[in-house]
């Protein structure tokens, strides 16, 4: 789900829910390929939120409850989908873990019938 910082607030607020995008727009029966999903889960906070560490350790914790939703939910619906969480790996998953993202992509084609 996308998150977006209310500055003023301080406080995170959904956008949008996971589980809507299933029960409204997609159904399991709608996708007949294979599909691998990586997520960074958690993410690499390494930067920070902002100059409040606890504020930043309770957004992360908000945010890694929150990406464990999302995979449940992918894991849910997607019931055949290879999911890959890849610790600690930045946004763009691709550049911060290169080597490990290669290994699973190939492995997963290398899978396919």
């Amino acid at each position: 789900m996308r998150r977006m910082v209310n500055a003023d607030l301080g406080r995170v607020k959904r956008d949008v829910r996971i589980e809507q995008v299933f029960d409204n727009a997609l159904s399991p029966q709608m996708i007949r390929v294979p599909i691998l999903a990586i997520y960074a889960a958690p993410h690499n906070w390494s930067m920070g939120l902002g100059p409040d560490k606890a504020a930043d350790s309770a957004a992360e914790k908000m945010e890694y409850a929150d990406e464990l939703t999302q995979i449940r939910a992918f894991q849910k619906h997607l019931p055949g989908a290879k999911v890959i969480r890849i610790p600690n790996a930045d946004h763009y998953v691709f550049f911060s873990n290169r080597a490990q993202v290669e290994r699973d992509v190939n492995a997963f084609l290398n899978a396919l019938p």
